[in-house]
């Protein structure tokens, strides 16, 4: 199965190391990854983010599943992806960055796997705003 990787890119300074991160678990895990960090990289420095996003939503389009790192929520590029993923039905799965061990090896087992429905995205919507929310909160 081939799985996208998305995630915030503009501004950030470690982007390339975590879109590596993520194809490497993916191909531990036994999927086929599609990293946008290293498929786009040759764009021309006066690429615009309409064109990028054009490119990449030709590589999502290829793919059955999407995998969202951590921040893809303050990504426009990343929302873009994953309206275009959830429109389409792909297979929509979450980074979590846990110190649990247990918790890794249970994810990578089951990664993937869960093909949401409408009704489960959108909990899962309203639970990362709700969690969302509660953080900005605390630290005001």
């Amino acid at each position: 199965m081939k799985v996208y990787i998305s995630g915030p890119i503009t501004g950030q300074n470690n982007y390339r190391e975590r879109f590596a991160a993520a194809e490497e678990l993916l191909k531990k895990s036994g999927y086929e990854p599609i990293n946008p960090a290293e498929e786009l990289a040759e764009m021309p420095k006066n690429t615009t983010h309409k064109e990028y996003m054009e490119k990449a939503i030709a590589l999502l389009a290829c793919c059955e599943g999407i995998y969202m790192l951590e921040g893809w929520e303050n990504s426009k590029g990343a929302h873009i992806e994953f309206e275009y993923a959830a429109r389409n039905k792909l297979t929509i799965c979450f980074e979590r960055r846990a110190e649990d061990e247990e918790y890794h090896a249970r994810e990578r087992r089951n990664m993937l796997s869960l093909r949401l429905t409408e009704s489960g995205l959108l909990q899962e919507v309203h639970r990362r705003a709700s969690h969302l929310r509660k953080s900005c909160k605390s630290q005001n």
